[in-house]
């Protein structure tokens, strides 16, 4: 099938480049012969114009006879000028063989303005009427030989101009007709590789069909194979290949099933787990009313909040089977990862790794006691990896996009890819004692917020987790390092 589509193919191209060059080689010729119309056009009345600047000149001749004195020599030699302009311009264009013509209508312009100036002035002022009537004679008949000269230019130029025509209506006649001629081959040609094509693929199709219609029945195991074909059976391997991603696809639904079951039952669990935090910070409630000192006063507000915190985290133990109720709040990046390394580092979670933070301030539209959550639960992540030993560092900035983006940067031994696919799910964890939460929780919280949260290799050895936050109610931009 291929060398027969392949034989239609190469003459079906065949045709249209011939077609092609046909129409270029006469398109050519078409702009050729338009372009000598237009200039034989713009020479016959440019031509013909000398008639009419001698008849200009000759008038005002004739009215320095009549009236007897010199008023309108002035007007007369300005159409002198303007004669010699338009002649002089014309002999730059005019073809070598109509020189002469234009060449005499000039010695003729020259010879009446010399029989103006030596015999018509003087007579006129002398009042010799016989001298003026010669001279006037004289000038009239150098006029007539001017304006007929001009007019044979022009007939000249238009009957060139017409033959132009003549040949452009012709050169497009072939033109039609020839790419009428190619294109009703073309089509019979497509017509017969149309017709043997059709002879090859028939069979492949209808297997095709077949299998679509057991899918459809329910038989999932239906395959196309190999067709006889090579060009369907890309089709028929691409056809197999989406059945297989649509049984994955089941098996991940499935899975998908099991985990939300999963859900349902830890999301029972958080309920259970949420009555003793509750009667917990009933208590801390009660202590920080009755607590004066302030020092005192102060950690009880921080085991406060954290017991809120824990509150919160059992309460979106699985975000993806609900997403999670958000307090916004006007909040500033820098100052979120600050307090969450100062919480960390007063709880001893960081052992002793360096914690470094360059954080771009920006006022974010979040929750700040969630994002915390994700901060903090990323820089004790991290922590982990190194073994309370080596550098930590946090990087937040604004994004090329105007989101706002958070790094969180270690030099722990990485994530292997068997173990990232699955990172981000609940119970998920390749850490010795991990419970598989964190990093489930956090990605709803983020997503909840509109970002994402994504792992990837670190340029030397480590891990970094990137937090992207949408731009929206974002502002302030200066830099701060902690």
């Amino acid at each position: 099938m291929r060398r027969r589509l392949g034989f239609g193919l190469t003459g079906l191209v065949a045709i249209v480049v011939a077609n092609a060059v046909v129409l270029l080689l006469l398109a050519a010729r078409y702009h050729t012969t338009l372009s000598s119309l237009e200039r034989d056009a713009a020479l016959a009345r440019r031509a013909r114009a000398l008639g009419v600047f001698a008849r200009e000149q000759y008038i005002h001749e004739a009215h320095t006879i009549i009236l007897g004195d010199h008023s309108h020599v002035g007007h007369q030699q300005e159409w002198v000028t303007t004669f010699g302009v338009r002649t002089g311009e014309l002999a730059r264009e005019v073809p070598a063989r109509d020189r002469r013509t234009l060449d005499a209508i000039v010695a003729q312009s020259a010879e009446l303005q010399r029989v103006f100036a030596v015999e018509v002035l003087p007579a006129v002022d002398r009042d010799d009427r016989d001298g003026i009537r010669d001279a006037h004679e004289h000038a009239e008949a150098l006029v007539g030989h001017m304006i007929a000269g001009a007019d044979a230019l022009g007939d000249r130029f238009e009957q060139r101009a017409f033959d132009a025509s003549r040949r452009a209506d012709g050169s497009a006649r072939v033109a039609i007709g020839l790419s009428g001629v190619l294109s009703m081959l073309a089509a019979v040609v497509a017509l017969i590789a149309a017709r043997r094509v059709w002879a090859g693929v028939a069979a492949p199709l209808a297997a095709l069909q077949s299998t679509a219609e057991r899918v459809a029945s329910g038989d999932a195991a239906a395959r196309v194979g190999a067709l006889p074909a090579a060009e369907l059976a890309v089709v028929g391997r691409a056809f197999d290949q989406m059945l297989d991603r649509l049984a994955r696809r089941e098996e991940e639904l499935v899975h998908a099933e099991r985990l939300a079951v999963v859900g349902r039952l830890a999301a029972g669990v958080a309920h259970e787990i949420n009555n003793p935090l509750g009667v917990i910070r009933g208590y801390l409630k009660t202590m920080l009313d009755e607590v004066k000192e302030e020092g005192l006063r102060a950690e009880l507000a921080i085991l406060d909040e954290e017991a809120l915190a824990c509150q919160r985290i059992v309460e979106d133990l699985l975000t993806y089977a609900r997403v999670p109720a958000l307090a916004l709040t006007p909040t500033d990046a820098a100052t979120l990862v600050g307090e969450a390394i100062e919480r960390l580092q007063a709880a001893g979670e960081v052992g002793g790794c360096e914690v470094r933070a360059k954080v771009e301030t920006a006022t974010l539209q979040i929750d700040p006691l969630r994002m915390r959550q994700v901060v903090v639960n990323l820089l004790r992540n991290g922590a982990q990896a190194m073994g309370g030993v080596g550098p930590l560092e946090v990087d937040g900035r604004r994004g090329p996009g105007g989101e706002y983006e958070v790094v969180v940067a270690d030099r722990g031994p990485g994530v292997a890819p068997e173990v990232r696919a699955n990172l981000f799910e609940p119970f998920a964890s390749a850490r010795p004692g991990g419970t598989g939460l964190g990093l489930a929780v956090c990605e709803g919280i983020v997503r909840a917020h509109g970002g994402e949260i994504a792992v990837r290799d670190r340029a030397g050895g480590g891990t970094e987790f990137v937090v992207r936050l949408p731009s929206a109610a974002t502002a302030g931009r200066r830099g701060a390092d902690t």
